[in-house]
């Protein structure tokens, strides 16, 4: 194209492709990765992964999808952030390397990213005096430090006329530093897309909702399914099975009446207050569930486990959990399947084998500042 910078593609690694094709950054939390593409499969969309950022709390992966399939992604669970890449992978060893005129920004797929953005949300169109902001997250310390980084994006950023630092900004551009380069993204979502309009409250120990949208779909629960969040605490997990899909019954309990609430808030924002008599919220001990047995298809759970529950330097939840998995046993079906969510790993695995439970299958999860692991328990191979 005419004016284009022969210097600035090279570092798009491959942003000019098949005009069908669009490459779009999925943010995820640490942990994820493999959660948020089994969900664009499940959810019909196909894609090429390009590239895989990981840092600190993070994981940025870059697709290559059709540009057709785009707004479908907006109906991500697991997914933090929507992202349009500008420019990948330049060095960024020191700052002298993000000086150098031309030869690290691509101008051209930062207009093509706002065009898309208006395309995806066109009521949040700014005007021609647009705000921005810009943030840079990395995977460790670098010599180029996150300040220089991002003041060198924002220096791009202001060399047009009308575009000025603002907070709240019209426009964010996000800089990731891995292995001293730098990939710069324009943020298509905000934050209503990660933090869901059903969570009016917050309790300790809440579930980011990605991270409960990763355990729903862990369990590859189904439309004839009957659910059950025995621990429902602030109602994430069950907030997030409504939005997964459909089900013949969704149960949430918990032995705090607070928790039990706070629940039927969440339920009623997802439901936007339709009576259902499909969900049932009560308050019941875990141990001890008021429910039939072999009554559950799919059971999904957070179990009390060390620093959100401070427990730190106490012995692990073993007789705990070995309570709860037995209640657990006895209320889902023979088919049936658990997911359970603890950074205990050792203390659920030792439960489990006492009580002839295999856990299948594990997903490695950053919550709350600590790694957890989602153990899968699928009962037809158990016993």
């Amino acid at each position: 194209m005419a004016g284009r910078d022969e210097n600035s593609a090279q570092y798009g690694r491959g942003l000019v492709m098949n005009p069908s094709q669009q490459r779009i950054g999925l943010l995820c939390f640490a942990g994820l990765q493999r959660a948020s593409l089994e969900e664009l499969s499940q959810r019909g969309i196909s894609f090429h992964v390009r590239d895989s950022i990981t840092l600190r709390n993070h994981d940025l992966i870059l697709v290559d999808i059709e540009r057709a399939a785009v707004p479908k992604l907006l109906g991500l669970r697991t997914v933090e952030d929507l992202f349009f890449p500008v420019a990948e992978k330049a060095p960024a060893a020191a700052e002298k390397d993000l000086q150098r005129k031309g030869k690290w920004w691509n101008q051209e797929q930062l207009f093509a990213g706002l065009h898309l953005k208006n395309e995806l949300f066109p009521g949040a169109k700014p005007n021609k005096n647009i705000g921005f902001a810009v943030f840079v997250k990395q995977d460790r310390d670098h010599a180029l430090h996150r300040k220089q980084a991002a003041a060198a994006i924002a220096d791009k950023l202001g060399a047009f006329r009308r575009w000025k630092p603002r907070d709240p900004a019209d426009i964010e551009v996000w800089g990731f530093l891995k292995d001293d380069t730098l990939t710069t993204c324009l943020r298509l979502t905000d934050n209503s897309f990660r933090q869901r309009s059903y969570r009016s409250e917050e309790r300790s120990g809440s579930l980011r909702p990605t991270l409960a949208a990763a355990l729903v779909a862990l369990s590859h629960t189904g439309p004839g399914d009957v659910f059950l969040d025995p621990m429902c605490g602030s109602g994430t997990i069950v907030a997030e099975r409504i939005g997964y899909g459909p089900f013949s019954h969704l149960y949430g309990c918990d032995l705090d009446q607070e928790a039990v609430r706070v629940t039927q808030r969440a339920v009623e924002a997802c439901l936007r207050r339709e009576k259902r008599d499909n969900v049932t919220i009560r308050q019941c001990d875990a141990r001890r569930l008021d429910l039939d047995a072999g009554c559950i298809d799919t059971l999904v759970a957070n179990l009390p486990w060390g620093k959100q529950y401070n427990l730190q330097g106490q012995r692990p939840n073993e007789r705990l959990y070995r309570q709860l998995l037995t209640e657990f046993d006895r209320v889902v079906t023979a088919s049936g399947t658990m997911v359970l969510l603890t950074a205990e790993a050792s203390a659920l695995s030792r439960a489990c084998e006492q009580l002839g439970l295999a856990g299948e299958d594990r997903l490695k999860m950053k919550v709350l500042g600590s790694w957890a692991q989602a153990m899968v328990i699928k009962k037809e191979a158990s016993h």
